[in-house]
C-alpha cells in the first residue's frame, strides 16, 4: 500500500485495506473476524486498528492505535476510542500520547485528543496532561487545553492552556499559570509563561509575582509587569514596575528594573530605586543601587536622599551604605542632614550614625587641613 497517503481516510479504501491495518499492522492484533469493518449508521466502523500517515518520502509522520475507530460519511474524519500513539518529525518520535477519545481530520494534518490527555515530549521528558489536546503539524503546535498540568525535572506548572512548540523548544503557558522552580525554589505566578525549555529561560510580559521559598516558607517576593527567571543563572529580572519585598528584615525595594541573583542573594540596580525599611518609616533614593540579602545591607550611589519618620530627618549624600539590621548608615560625599525635632542641620563630606537613638558623627574635614567633627543625639 502506498504509504504516502493517508491510509484510512481516504474514499478511495477498500475493505480489504482496512482489515490489513486492523490485524497486520495493529500493535496487539486481534482476531481478523474482530477487525472487519461494520456499518453503524451508515458510518464505517473498524476494530482494534491502527492509522498512519507518511511524508511524500516515505517518512511516518504519525501512528495511532485505537480500540474502535468510527468514520464519518464522507469519510473524512475518523473517530477512535482510546487513541496512543506517536508523532514524528524528521525521522524521530517527537511526541507519545494517549488519551480517551481522538478524532483525526483534514486529510491528516489535524488530530485532536479528548479526555485524560497525555502528551510526553520525548527531546526534553516534558509531559503536559489536560482535558483536550491539538496536534497542528504545519504550525509545529502541540496545544492542550483545560485543567493543563505540566511535568518536567526542573520544572512543573499548570494554567488553563500549553503550546508546545518542538523544533523551537519553546512553551507558551498561559491562563492563571502557576510555574514551579526546583532549582532555585520558586513559585512563578503571572497570566502567560513563556519556556524556553533546553535553555532554561522564563519571560513573560504581563504582570508577575516570584515567590522565593525556603522550605514551606516564603522568605522573598518580587513582581512587576515584565519578569525573566534564568534557572541557568539562577536568576530572576523584574522589570516595569519592579517591587521586591523581604520578609525579615521588612524591606521593600521599588525600581524600573531589578536583577535578583537568587544564588549569590543579591540585589542589583543600574537605574533609579526606592528602599523602604517598613517598621522604622525609613525611605532612602539612589540613582543605581545594590543590596546584600545575606547581610541586610544596602549600597546606594548618586543622587542620594532619604527621610526617617522617627524624628523628621532628611539626609542627602553622594553614597550611602545601610547597615539595616543594625540601623546604621554611612553617608559620604556632600552630605547634607536636618531634623524637625529636635531642630539640627549639619553638613559635611561625612556622616556615620544610626537612625534611631544612637549618636551622628558629621565630619567636615577639607584637603589640607583638621578634621572638624560635629557629635550630637537626635533624640536630644
Amino acid at each position: 500500500m502506498n504509504r504516502n497517503r493517508v491510509r484510512t481516510l481516504l474514499p478511495v479504501l477498500l475493505a480489504c485495506s482496512f482489515l490489513w491495518l486492523g490485524t497486520a499492522c495493529s500493535r496487539n492484533p486481534k482476531p481478523a473476524q474482530e477487525s472487519d469493518p461494520r456499518r453503524l449508521g451508515g458510518s464505517l466502523v473498524l476494530k482494534d486498528i491502527r492509522l498512519e500517515q507518511s511524508d511524500v518520502h516515505g517518512h511516518p509522520l504519525w501512528q495511532i492505535w485505537g480500540r474502535q475507530v468510527v468514520y464519518s460519511h464522507d469519510q473524512q474524519i475518523a473517530h477512535i476510542l482510546a487513541p496512543h500513539g506517536q508523532i514524528f518529525q524528521d525521522g524521530k518520535v517527537a511526541y507519545l500520547f494517549t488519551a480517551l477519545r481522538g478524532k483525526v481530520l483534514r486529510n491528516g494534518k489535524m488530530i485532536q485528543l479528548f479526555g485524560r490527555v497525555v502528551i510526553t515530549q520525548t527531546k526534553d521528558g516534558a509531559r503536559l496532561r489536560g482535558d483536550e489536546g491539538t496536534w497542528l503539524p504545519a504550525q509545529d503546535q502541540m496545544t492542550v487545553t483545560n485543567h493543563v498540568v505540566v511535568t518536567h525535572p526542573q520544572f512543573s506548572a499548570t494554567a488553563q492552556q500549553a503550546r508546545l512548540f518542538n523544533r523551537t523548544d519553546q512553551m507558551i503557558l498561559t491562563g492563571n499559570v502557576l510555574g514551579i522552580t526546583k532549582q532555585p525554589p520558586l513559585h512563578i505566578h503571572t497570566n502567560s509563561l513563556t519556556w524556553a525549555i533546553s535553555t532554561g529561560l522564563f519571560t513573560s510580559n504581563e504582570p508577575t509575582r516570584v515567590d522565593h521559598y525556603q522550605g514551606d516558607n516564603i522568605s522573598d517576593w518580587a513582581q512587576g509587569n515584565q519578569a525573566q527567571v534564568n534557572l541557568r543563572l539562577k536568576q530572576v529580572q523584574i522589570a516595569n514596575h519592579s517591587i521586591m519585598t523581604l520578609g525579615s528584615p521588612p524591606i521593600t525595594i521599588q525600581s524600573p528594573q531589578l536583577t535578583w541573583n537568587v544564588d549569590q542573594k543579591t540585589l542589583v540596580s543600574d537605574q533609579p530605586l526606592q528602599v523602604t525599611q517598613r517598621l522604622q518609616g525609613i525611605t532612602m533614593h539612589g540613582d543605581t543601587g545594590q543590596m546584600d540579602l545575606n547581610r541586610h545591607i544596602v549600597y546606594l550611589q548618586g543622587n542620594v536622599h532619604g527621610f526617617g519618620q522617627a524624628n523628621h530627618s532628611v539626609l542627602t549624600s553622594d553614597q550611602f551604605t545601610w547597615n539595616v539590621p543594625q540601623q546604621a548608615f554611612v553617608a559620604t560625599g556632600h552630605v547634607v542632614y536636618n531634623q524637625q525635632h529636635p531642630t539640627f542641620e549639619s553638613t559635611g563630606p561625612q556622616a556615620i550614625g544610626k537612625f534611631q537613638g544612637s549618636q551622628v558623627v558629621f565630619d567636615s574635614a577639607q584637603a589640607g587641613t583638621a578634621a572638624v567633627v560635629t557629635h550630637f543625639n537626635p533624640n536630644q
